[in-house]
């Protein structure tokens, strides 16, 4: 699990093979804050001529991204309103995936797991059954043998 000093670091990559105009917007602290929490055992690898969905990056790295696309670089309200209701719906998704969706997903994998097993149980229950009818049909044979 990568912490949040490697996603600074991520994030000034990406920054530092941006447009300057685009750097400007964001405030100067937050700039500094970025690269005095970053990590000193970084390696850069943010290549400029590829996409930036195509970059390897941290989900912490793509979320501050995000942020600062929100907050610094969309100026037009409307396109804002957009990229909020997109990010929430992307959170619904995310919740979706790793929050009570997937537990309610393997209670059923469990109860269909559970199922099976007791199904294959009481199969072998039943041959046992038909094993001891057999064993004790024979058993009885002996005994009435005996007898005579």
């Amino acid at each position: 699990m990568m912490d949040n000093s490697y996603a600074y670091s991520e994030v000034l990559d990406v920054l530092s093979n941006m447009e300057q105009k685009y750097v400007d917007k964001i405030p100067k602290k937050l700039i500094e804050y970025l690269k005095s929490n970053s990590s000193n055992n970084y390696k850069k690898h943010i290549d400029s001529y590829i996409g930036l969905k195509e970059q390897t990056l941290s989900k912490k790295a793509l979320n501050i991204l995000a942020l600062i696309n929100l907050k610094y670089w969309t100026i037009d309200e409307e396109h804002k309103q957009k990229l909020l209701k997109q990010y929430r719906e992307n959170e619904e998704k995310l919740k979706k995936i790793n929050g009570l969706d997937k537990v309610k997903t393997e209670e059923e994998l469990f109860r269909k797991d559970f199922i099976q097993e007791n199904k294959s149980l009481e199969i072998v229950k039943q041959k046992e059954t038909i094993f001891k009818k057999i064993k004790n049909l024979f058993i009885n044979i002996k005994k009435n043998k005996r007898r005579n």
